[in-house]
């Protein structure tokens, strides 16, 4: 009975479903009705987010669902569905699945709850194996967060999750991770946390303060420098400090204390990092965040050429053609002092990005030829500008 019944509700779906030779999606149907269907069918779901601009959508239509593995396996394993996120239900599931990027791929279990998420195309192989990760408890990604989220997560299974949240940009994935660190007796117990820790999670004060104590073990435990492990440590002391700063008052005096506690010596440079930050991501004001870049080279408050560097790379792509014009002539004009022995190579890595930005890529290749020469520059630039201009 149970065999007849579910024959007769396919055929009542045959004329919401096409098939075009690779991976059939439901079609003419709303969502609700998608995850009835999934419910009666205890399948899971596949749901291809897209829009009718994405380059990388378009890849997956062409060159992936057509793949007959590739329909084999989600033919048999989904009910597969597809929503353009700019039209119609898309919208609103849009809204409700907090999805901004394309293409998005998400994994229902039957009764439609989430269970996995990936960004991105890939190419049939990968794909394949990305439908196989969905249906693995083990490497779903929203059960894994939620194992996070209870407590109840091995290492193992915070490092995959801290990991996949970090590609995904989950926006509350620091305060979950930080959440669960604080269950264990060592947050730096093995390598593999150790680099979750650093690169992937928030930190409260106390983790903070654990972290300042342990940075000869950090570079033991990572093969860090010390200045790779300064740097990173430095980033998290912003954020802490940064949740401290009352957005529309600007006081900068908690923010200050914070920084003052830990890194005294890094206070202009965050001082700055924390104007920049205001500016550019809440006032939208791109010529007094210029501004506030150009000015950080002279002054009683000025920083060193690589900090200056450091927040040209963090802001740039937010900056337009003209405040990059601005930013050159200020660039050019610079006159070395007994302060900047050394550190050279900080300008002429900043030239190179902002000729890049310009599309000047003979002077960009100049000025990179006289930062990859330079005796200062750090290790971690190097592939970069050999890769891009063929030292």
């Amino acid at each position: 009975m149970k065999r007849v019944t579910t024959l007769l509700f396919a055929s009542f779906f045959s004329i919401a479903v096409f098939a075009s030779g690779g991976v059939n999606f439901t079609k003419n149907m709303t969502w609700a009705q998608v995850k009835a269907l999934a419910a009666k069918e205890k399948k899971m779901i596949f749901f291809d987010a897209y829009t009718s601009w994405c380059g990388p959508c378009k890849y997956l239509e062409r060159s992936v669902y057509t793949n007959a593995s590739v329909a084999a396996f989600f033919n048999a394993n989904f009910i597969n569905v597809k929503f353009d996120m700019e039209k119609g239900e898309g919208v609103r599931l849009a809204e409700e699945y907090n999805i901004t990027a394309y293409p998005t791929l998400l994994f229902f279990s039957p009764e439609g709850k989430p269970l996995h998420k990936f960004i991105g195309a890939l190419d049939a192989n990968d794909f394949l194996q990305l439908g196989k990760d969905a249906m693995d408890p083990g490497k779903q990604y929203f059960s894994l967060k939620q194992k996070v989220l209870t407590q109840k997560a091995t290492r193992d299974d915070f490092v995959k999750w801290s990991v996949m949240a970090d590609e995904l940009d989950d926006n509350n994935r620091g305060t979950i991770a930080s959440y669960w660190l604080t269950g264990q007796t060592d947050i730096l117990g093995t390598a593999d946390l150790a680099k979750t820790t650093m690169l992937y999670t928030d930190v409260n004060e106390s983790q903070l303060t654990y972290l300042y104590q342990q940075q000869t073990r950090i570079q033991e435990l990572l093969g860090w420098t010390a200045e790779k492990t300064a740097t990173t440590l430095y980033r998290k002391l912003f954020q802490l400090a940064f949740q401290k700063v009352d957005v529309d008052k600007r006081d900068p005096a908690a923010f200050t204390a914070v920084i003052s506690a830990y890194a005294p010596s890094k206070l202009n440079y965050a001082l700055k990092d924390l104007q920049l930050n205001l500016v550019v991501n809440h006032d939208r004001d791109m010529q007094k965040a210029m501004e506030i870049l150009a000015g950080s080279l002279y002054g009683p408050g000025r920083i060193t050429l690589p900090e200056v560097c450091d927040l040209l790379i963090d802001h740039f792509p937010r900056f337009e053609k003209s405040d990059i014009s601005k930013l050159i002539g200020v660039l050019n004009n610079y006159t070395f002092t007994s302060l900047d022995a050394g550190n050279e190579w900080g300008l002429y890595l900043a030239q190179v990005i902002c000729h890049s930005k310009m599309e000047n890529f003979t002077l960009a290749s100049e000025f990179a030829a006289k930062a990859f020469r330079h005796p200062g520059l750090p290790e971690g630039y190097k592939p970069v500008l050999k890769e891009s201009y063929g030292f």
